[in-house]
């Protein structure tokens, strides 16, 4: 991306954004190395390039010699992209029957909900429809290769909320898809949702090392409780509005998409919205998804009939693979709850009744039984905590420098993937400076945080963290038996 002069009173020097972080693959034939890259930072338009432009090379597909590292060509998805639409989701190379005429194609399903078919060798936009609810756009122009925005609807530089389909999780994320040349069938796990966004009220500081998006914003579901939103974001909630709007619930399905007919030709419904593990489809007529609920499943490829579920007792968010020894074909897939984002388990997830037992499993015809882990037990009492430091205006102000550096990752529920930090013992909280700014747990992947946070910010922060752990111990005091098995004291 081209660098970005900014309005002289925002405290910024230039645009960011547009990193690969997944979709690479080569294609030997053409010796071309296909990259998708990553959405605009900040996210608001209107902060991060007032003067407008595309923002090259934001959420693009790049086609590079690998051998010069020359651009042979690119395509962007989304010019100006302002609603964290990454081009970063798994590319698949084929040959479609196109018009009467084989062409060697790439496919792909990113974020924006509209599938495109490109032609590998000169990047010629050969199809780009809707493959999910989306209306940040009304269609891609297929003259020029450019979304139509829909501006009224998606554009919140106008200073009015805006409701947005898709959400930033996308209408398919970095979870693989795959395709079968058997079937002509592409089969994605796909998301529905949207998201709410508003330009923030004055002008936002610029946080060195934070997660700058200039934005409010915020997930269609929780138009439910309005109550919970900023106020900026409040309007969208109006019940006549909503009326005229796509269904605001999260979703996730299976779906098979025709990229030929632009169509799909089966659907089946995932438990979740979170629930949009990777897929495997085989020659032999199979597609193969995990779940978060713990089941591998196999479904028939022509019409998503259900053959076979296994219960395996461990979160799948990974895409299966498949691979023979000695002339005997398995099935391999890597188990356990993660890809980001999820900083404690619901209870759709597995992990929230039996833990995050992370283990590689294969399967094969007439196998063994699936060993399924036990549930979990009670986390135990809280301990006594240490004493209390800090005045409580400490107390108060370590509570925002928790929320804006540590609450992402440490909900202090239980159960969750990070330490409850309610039940920090005494040794730990000697040692917390060493911990928070000098990366002590930084093998066990606790980051270290001294180049955004003090050390006065530490002692606030573990006031705070005092605090909490004071007033659980003292309710589980009162009432010893209530809170544990839900970890909501």
């Amino acid at each position: 991306m081209a660098a970005k002069t900014w309005d002289p009173d925002w405290p910024f020097e230039m645009g960011g954004g547009g990193t690969p972080w997944d979709a690479l693959v080569y294609d030997p034939e053409l010796n071309l190395l296909y990259v998708g890259t990553g959405n605009a930072a900040p996210w608001n338009r209107k902060v991060r390039s007032p003067k407008g432009g595309d923002n090259l090379y934001l959420a693009s597909i790049l086609a590079i010699n690998p051998d010069s590292g020359r651009l042979a060509w690119h395509y962007q998805e989304v010019p100006g992209e302002q609603w964290d639409y990454t081009s970063t989701q798994p590319i698949v190379l084929s040959t479609l029957k196109l018009g009467g005429v084989d062409r060697k194609v790439l496919m792909h399903a990113p974020k924006n909900g509209f599938f495109y078919v490109l032609d590998r060798a000169s990047g010629e936009l050969l199809s780009a429809e809707k493959y999910a609810v989306a209306n940040w756009a009304t269609h891609v122009d297929m003259k020029t290769g450019r979304p139509v925005e829909d501006k009224a609807v998606a554009d919140y530089g106008d200073g009015k909320p805006k409701l947005v389909f898709p959400s930033p999780r996308g209408a398919h994320n970095w979870n693989p898809m795959s395709y079968s040349p058997k079937t002509g069938l592409v089969y994605i796990p796909t998301i529905h949702g949207g998201a709410l966004f508003a330009n923030p009220p004055g002008k936002s500081p610029y946080l060195p090392g934070r997660f700058n998006t200039q934005v409010l914003n915020g997930f269609s579901f929780m138009l439910a409780n309005p109550e919970s939103l900023p106020p900026a974001l409040r309007p969208l909630a109006d019940k006549k509005f909503l009326a005229t709007q796509p269904e605001v619930a999260h979703s996730a399905a299976l779906k098979a998409w025709d990229p030929v007919n632009h169509k799909f030709l089966w659907t089946v419904p995932r438990s979740s919205f979170m629930d949009h593990a990777g897929v495997l489809s085989t020659a032999g007529g199979l597609v193969v998804q995990g779940g978060l609920d713990g089941f591998l499943r196999v479904y028939r490829d022509t019409d998503g009939q259900l053959l076979k579920e296994i219960e395996v007792g461990t979160a799948i968010v990974a895409a299966p693979a498949t691979y023979t020894v000695n002339g005997v074909q398995y099935i391999a897939v890597t188990a356990g709850s993660g890809g980001g984002g999820w900083s404690t388990w619901l209870p759709q997830n597995i992990a929230f009744r039996k833990g995050n037992a992370n283990r590689i499993l294969a399967f094969r015809l007439d196998g063994a039984a699936t060993p399924v882990p036990p549930d979990l037990p009670p986390p135990g009492p809280i301990p006594e905590p240490p004493p209390q430091k800090g005045t409580p205006a400490d107390i108060k102000a370590g509570e925002g420098i928790f929320a804006a550096n540590c609450r992402g990752c440490h909900t202090n529920t239980w159960p969750a993937p990070l330490p409850d930090l309610r039940r920090t013992t005494a040794a730990t909280h000697a040692i917390i400076k060493d911990i928070v700014l000098k990366g002590a747990l930084q093998v066990r992947g606790m980051p270290r945080f001294d180049d955004v946070l003090s050390e006065r910010d530490v002692e606030q922060v573990q006031a705070y963290l005092l605090s909490l752990a004071h007033s659980a111990y003292a309710g589980q005091q009162a009432k010893p038996a209530a809170g544990l098995q839900q970890g909501h004291l």
